[in-house]
C-alpha cells in the first residue's frame, strides 16, 4: 500500500531538497577555500580545529581533544606533535593527575588562532555587506537553529554548535 502524500509532505520534501542543495553549495565553497589555505598559516584544517577547540575549552587532555575532533588518539597525538613542533601548543602535567598530560595553546598559537579568526570574520563581513540587518539576524538564527537540531539529532558537536545567537541589538 502506497502512503498518501499530503501537500505538507510535498512541501517538506521540496524544502529538504532545497536545503540539501544550499548547504552542499555553502560547504563546498568553504571546503575548497580551506583546502587552498591549508598551507597559508602552515597548519592543516584539522590543526586549525584543534586550536579552535583549545581556545574555546582551554587546556585539555589528548583523549578529550581527540574526542572533540573525532580522531583516533594516535592521529590526534601526531597532529599535536606537529603543532608542538611549530610552537603553537605545549604539553604540560595535569595538576589533578601527575601521570596525565594537558595540551594548551602557547602565545604563538593564540596569535595564529586570532589571525585566522579575524580573517574569517572579515570574510563574513564582506559577505554580509549589502544584506539588511534583519536578514542578517534571521540568517544567524536559522543557521544556529539548524546546527542545534542537527546536533540533537546526530550528536555530532557535543552540544555546542559554536554559533552565537544574535542579541536583540543585532536583530
Amino acid at each position: 500500500m502506497t502512503p498518501i502524500t499530503t501537500t505538507t509532505d510535498q512541501q517538506l520534501e521540496q524544502d529538504s531538497r532545497a536545503l540539501f542543495a544550499a548547504v552542499r553549495k555553502l560547504l563546498r565553497t568553504y571546503q575548497f577555500r580551506d583546502r587552498q589555505r591549508t598551507c597559508y598559516y602552515d597548519i592543516s584544517v584539522t590543526q586549525c580545529y584543534a586550536l579552535e577547540a583549545l581556545a574555546q575549552r582551554g587546556a585539555m587532555g589528548v583523549n578529550d581533544l581527540s574526542s572533540e575532533l573525532r580522531l583516533e588518539k594516535s592521529s590526534a597525538s601526531r597532529m599535536l606533535d606537529s603543532l608542538e613542533d611549530k610552537g603553537y601548543v605545549r604539553r604540560k602535567a595535569d595538576p589533578r593527575d601527575g601521570r596525565a598530560r594537558l595540551v594548551e595553546m602557547t602565545e604563538k598559537g593564540w596569535r595564529v588562532h586570532d589571525q585566522i579568526v579575524e580573517e574569517l570574520v572579515n570574510e563574513k563581513r564582506e559577505i554580509l555587506t549589502g544584506v539588511s540587518k534583519s536578514a542578517r539576524a534571521a540568517a544567524i538564527r536559522i543557521v544556529a537553529e539548524l546546527a542545534r537540531v542537527a546536533d540533537d539529532r546526530f550528536g555530532e558537536t557535543n552540544g555546542d554548535c559554536g554559533v552565537e545567537q544574535p542579541t536583540p541589538q543585532q536583530s
